[in-house]
């Protein structure tokens, strides 16, 4: 019977990537026993234990050495498949995406939505994930993130400029006073992001340089729905980046504060392998959501059109703005002075 190297190797990737065979047969849409099954015969056929059952999965040395030159020649096909591909239909397929849950739906769903109308051979697999690890394992086209994936060899474009905002609502600075300093925020209740702040501290930047400052909790999770709604509520002060905050500032209902220690910005950016740097479609995608995502984007536009019609009206005036970008915008209310 002939081997199918190809497939014992794909399926092998597969259960590493997958941490466990049963969720490797999910993606593969196979059973469980077919899976298994290759496997066993590929490390028969090799003589050598690539995986360690038991309570978790492990991978062996000879199985590390393996998946690290599996990964490659993967990679190599999936470019040189490409490559003859788009000589015949450079736009169609399937394009796989991972976007970030909060980040995706108000701004890329549109503009995916807008991309799969214009290339309507191409077929978009999208998911919303924040799981930056598992982004790669699970072999999306392109992912786009917030943060840095871990793996340093992925090709980085970068779209948008994240900032970071501390914000509260107005009636919170009433009753607590407005913080002039970061040396002021002992005396304040924190909404902390569980997974940049859990300790109750905030690294801020103070004359160029990182500082770290304690801040009373009040809330911490790891939803920035809730970050989002307890700071609207007046709980306390919030870190939040401008895409997110940006309606709820407009509309009045949070301040910024502490505008010159801001944290770090960053940036949202898109990664994919470079084995797919040849994609027509990838690189499709790339330009469209440049085009869609200006430079300052639509989010910062709207937080800067009301912060100059606030400073530019005297006593009695009012005005109300739009700023709208593409497939989104966000409603600048009227203002009053005072």
């Amino acid at each position: 019977m002939r081997t199918n190297k190809f497939a014992e190797l794909h399926t092998f990737v597969m259960v590493v990537d997958a941490c466990g065979i049963s969720e490797a047969a999910r993606r593969l849409g196979v059973s469980k026993a077919i899976v298994s099954r290759r496997i066993q015969l590929f490390e028969k056929r090799l003589n050598a234990c690539l995986l360690e059952r038991g309570h978790k999965l492990r991978v062996t040395p000879a199985g590390k050495q393996l998946y690290e030159g599996a990964i490659h020649i993967l990679d190599e096909l999936t470019h040189a498949e490409e490559a003859i591909k788009s000589t015949t239909a450079e736009f169609s397929g399937e394009l796989r995406i991972v976007v970030p849950t909060v980040f995706g739906p108000r701004y890329l769903s549109p503009i995916l939505t807008l991309f799969a109308k214009q290339y309507p051979e191409i077929h978009l697999d999208i998911e919303a994930s924040d799981n930056v690890a598992s982004s790669f394992d699970e072999n999306f086209d392109i992912a786009i993130r917030i943060s840095t994936p871990p793996d340093s060899s992925l090709i980085a474009t970068p779209f948008a400029e994240n900032r970071q905002v501390i914000c509260a609502s107005p009636d919170y600075l009433a009753k607590r006073g407005m913080p002039l300093h970061p040396r002021d925020l002992g005396d304040h209740d924190g909404l902390l992001y569980t997974p940049r702040e859990s300790g109750g501290h905030w690294r801020l930047l103070v004359d160029g340089q990182k500082a770290t400052f304690s801040i009373r909790r009040r809330i911490r999770t790891n939803s920035d729905f809730q970050l989002l709604d307890a700071a609207r509520q007046g709980l306390g002060l919030a870190i939040l980046p401008t895409f997110h905050a940006a309606e709820a500032i407009v509309a009045g209902d949070l301040q910024v504060v502490l505008e010159s220690f801001t944290p770090d910005a960053g940036w949202i950016s898109g990664f994919y392998r470079t084995s797919r740097r040849g994609s027509m479609k990838i690189q499709a995608l790339v330009q469209f959501i440049r085009q869609h995502l200006d430079k300052p984007p639509c989010w910062d536009k709207a937080i800067r059109a009301v912060r100059e019609a606030q400073n530019s009206l005297v006593p009695g005036e009012e005005t109300s703005n739009t700023v709208a970008h593409g497939a989104s915008s966000i409603r600048v209310p009227s203002l009053r002075a005072g």
